[in-house]
């Protein structure tokens, strides 16, 4: 579905969520699920995709012991399997994951198969999506992770910035519209929603905003034009390296991403984001697990994978 912006008119939150939604219905593939079994224990949880992959039989649960012993005993084909609500964003999928475990009461070992009720969103998972509206009708379509009045500084945050800075400088802060567009959303959520209004009001366009790319990178991230990289690069032509440099250059051509361990498991994912995509998490969720601020992710342990021989 193409529509382009209107000068002029403005979209709201729910205008904007809503229709963003629409489009990425089948990236929005998050769905809240519950497993009964005959004594009426159940337990309660989230996935991505198709549910039957996610259940794999029964076999995707190895990691809780009283649910797998349970599985083992009656049979996976006597437990009740309900999908609560499918469709979902990774926000209200763990939302409505935690509400559900809390109202059915199946993190009581009597009652269910959840060992714990899941913690509510941490600050920095917090992101907010903006657009940035002047008097001359250009657009600026931003992401961020801190709160928008420090990321905006009264007009100052965008120094670094030469085009947005002069069109600040020219018309005055005051005067540019600033649309909360969504906040305290996943960084997942985060970069489609932001990926979706630079397409959708062509805000690369110079002529009608001042985005530098399809977004999704780091915020105000931007590529050197041809020119530049074009002068940047006669100016090195026909100089020599230090052996030093040369070694700087090698470990930068080096693989970025270094592969994650299920130790749980064994399985071995090349990247942090390939490992959150598996286990039907957001990437921040991983990191906090790599980094030991969550000991398991679904019951899962993981690691980062240093050295090659740590295969």
């Amino acid at each position: 579905m193409e529509k382009n912006y209107e000068p002029g008119v403005f979209y709201t939150t729910e205008e904007a969520y809503a229709w963003f939604k629409t489009e990425y219905a089948r990236l929005y593939s998050y769905f809240v699920y519950v497993h009964t079994s005959p004594e009426g224990k159940r337990y309660v949880g989230y996935g991505k995709g198709k549910p039957n992959d996610r259940f794999s039989s029964g076999h995707g649960y190895r990691n809780n012991k009283g649910f797998q012993a349970d599985i083992d005993r009656f049979g996976w084909d006597r437990f009740k399997h309900e999908i609560v609500l499918d469709g979902l964003c990774i926000e209200e999928a763990r939302k409505l994951e935690r509400e559900t475990i809390i109202a059915l009461e199946s993190w009581k070992p009597e009652k269910g198969y959840n060992r714990y009720i899941p913690k509510e969103y941490t600050d920095d998972e917090h992101y907010a999506v903006y657009q940035l509206i002047f008097p001359d009708q250009k657009m600026y379509v931003g992401r961020t992770r801190i709160p928008l009045e420090k990321r905006w500084d009264s007009g100052y945050g965008y120094k670094h910035m030469p085009e947005v800075w002069k069109a600040i400088q020219e018309c005055g802060w005051e005067n540019v519209v600033k649309i909360r567009c969504m906040e305290n959303i996943m960084e997942e959520s985060a970069i489609r929603l932001e990926q979706f209004l630079i397409r959708i009001n062509r805000t690369t366009d110079p002529s009608r905003g001042y985005n530098k790319s399809v977004g999704g990178e780091t915020e105000g991230g931007w590529h050197p034009p041809e020119k530049s990289k074009a002068e940047a690069a006669e100016k090195l032509r026909g100089r020599k390296n230090t052996p030093e440099q040369i070694r700087h250059m090698k470990d930068a051509a080096a693989p970025r991403y270094k592969p994650v361990m299920n130790v749980t498991t064994g399985e071995i994912y090349p990247s942090q984001a390939a490992a959150a995509e598996a286990l039907g998490v957001d990437k921040t969720t991983v990191s906090a697990a790599l980094r030991g601020r969550l000991k398991t992710v679904k019951g899962y342990v993981l690691k980062r994978l240093e050295k090659e021989e740590d295969k």
